[in-house]
């Protein structure tokens, strides 16, 4: 049999607004929509599928409709233990489209088009547990007899060690040399290492003999980052990691290179920050810097700097750091040398970057450096520690959770003027408090759109920017949830 072609994501046609508009004619005439028990995947269930098993069944089997008006239904698969393999779907009477879920019914890996057919296919690996396979036709209305088909094999990637490499240590090697093979019979070495202290750890694999792609793998040897092309056609990831073991899987993008390659490894140096101080800030403290080819860098070649933030008293502090010149990095490290946190993108919007935290009276040292190793320019550090309340992105009612009713919350602001109030600062759409709080689609204003964003979040599973659950500080707003 032939490579599997790599995944294609299917693009439905406007999925969202049948349902998201029903939602706002709801809200605006008070009528709460019933919402079903469970994931989408159990409500949609028409059965369990084993490997080296197929399934005949006819489409569709389930009473449940896409907001394209397409059926959909799910097959249960449960991994006893990893497992590398394919999905086949296949029919002569309709035009198949394939989804692969995880146990929360978030979609993994979705096919429409398979070898120039209008079957589908995916390849996986997969750690032990549950996953769905959804079922559906690519256009309304098709039904017709289809076949499923999964075929897997035992596969454990810890079992494909070829050695270590540490923190801050590049090493030459050649591929492949496990005689391992996963997802699509391709071969993958991997090679382990030990993270002494949470931080920010960058890899880069790099090969001028094949297309290597890199995979990060955790210490129960499941898969959770990956890359392919990051510099031209090597790979890399940075990502703030826990202490603990990890593994790192080097495979070839086509199955088929070999050859040399180098792996770098670079974790977080925090000797810099004694060493390369530019003093205090303050609670208060507006400052600025810049950073140039004379400063230190940090061990994947960025340039940084460090301030000391000096807490006088239990409390929320908010640092935030800005650049028109480059991507800024902030990371905040206690006095035994502990990430506190670390952010690239601010959440709060208007910022590069920022870090709001629950502070104990001490000295911090607070790093700023660039995303990327040639970035340069000038930064302003900000460190406010004003009294502010916990709330969660989206809580327009002030109830400590995101449900439907903050989306009636917004449309009865903006339409009917009740509330005649948003709840902070000065209660209009203009503070800046509460377009931190509401403007969840992050376009710098509230209004109709998001209120349909919420309902989207709520009702269709559809992914928005702004709302991520978690409680933070907002200046001049009050306590409405616990952090």
């Amino acid at each position: 049999m032939p490579p599997l072609p790599p995944i294609h994501t299917v693009r439905r046609r406007s999925e969202a607004r049948p349902l998201l508009a029903a939602a706002v004619l709801g809200a605006l005439l008070g009528v709460t929509p019933a919402v079903a028990g469970g994931s989408r995947c159990e409500r949609c269930l028409v059965g369990s599928v084993r490997c080296g098993e197929p399934v005949t069944a006819e489409f569709p089997g389930a009473e449940c409709e896409q907001p394209d008006a397409t059926r959909v239904e799910y097959w249960r698969l449960d991994v006893g233990a990893g497992a590398v393999g394919t999905i086949e779907l296949s029919s002569d009477q309709f035009d198949t489209v394939l989804t692969l879920t995880d146990d929360l019914c978030l979609v993994l890996a979705e096919n429409d088009d398979c070898r120039d057919s209008t079957n589908s296919c995916t390849s996986y690996l997969a750690a032990p547990g549950t996953y769905y396979i959804g079922v559906s036709s690519f256009f309304p209305r098709q039904k017709g007899t289809y076949e499923l088909n999964v075929r897997c094999r035992p596969f454990d990637l810890c079992g494909c060690d070829v050695g270590s490499v540490a923190c801050g240590e590049t090493i030459v090697a050649g591929f492949p040399r496990s005689g391992c093979r996963a997802q699509e019979d391709i071969p993958v070495d991997v090679l382990r290492f030990a993270l002494p202290q949470p931080g920010r750890v960058s890899i880069r694999l790099e090969s001028t003999r094949f297309d290597p792609v890199l995979r990060l793998i955790d210490d129960r040897c499941r898969v959770f980052a990956e890359n392919d092309d990051c510099i031209g056609a090597n790979s890399c990831l940075e990502m703030e990691l826990d202490a603990g073991q990890y593994a790192i899987g080097v495979s070839s993008f086509d199955g088929i290179g070999s050859g040399g390659f180098s792996l770098t490894v670079e974790c977080p140096d925090l000797d810099l920050c004694r060493e390369c101080n530019r003093g205090v800030a303050s609670c208060g403290a507006a400052l600025g810097g810049a950073l140039t080819d004379e400063s230190c860098q940090v061990s994947g070649g960025q340039p940084v700097e460090f301030w000391n933030v000096e807490v006088a008293g239990a409390g929320r502090v908010l640092l935030a750091v800005d650049s028109d010149d480059f991507d800024p990095v902030l990371s905040v490290f206690d006095e035994g040398d502990t990430l506190v946190a670390s952010n690239d993108d601010c959440p709060l919007g208007g910022l590069g970057a920022c870090v709001d935290a629950w502070l104990e009276p001490g000295t911090y040292c607070v790093a700023v450096r660039s995303f990327f190793a040639e970035g340069r320019g000038a930064y302003s550090l900000g460190v406010d520690c004003r009294d502010r309340g916990g709330q969660i992105a989206g809580d327009c009612n002030q109830d400590g959770t995101v449900d439907i009713s903050d989306g009636i919350c917004v449309l009865g602001h903006l339409f009917l003027g009740e509330p005649a109030r948003l709840p902070c600062g000065d209660g209009s759409t203009a503070h800046p408090a509460n377009r931190a709080l509401l403007d969840v689609n992050r376009d710098d204003e509230i209004d109709l759109t998001d209120a349909i964003a919420v309902f989207g979040f709520l009702f269709l599973g559809v992914g928005v920017e702004g709302i991520d659950g978690d409680c933070r500080a907002i200046v001049e707003c009050q306590e409405a949830c616990a952090r």
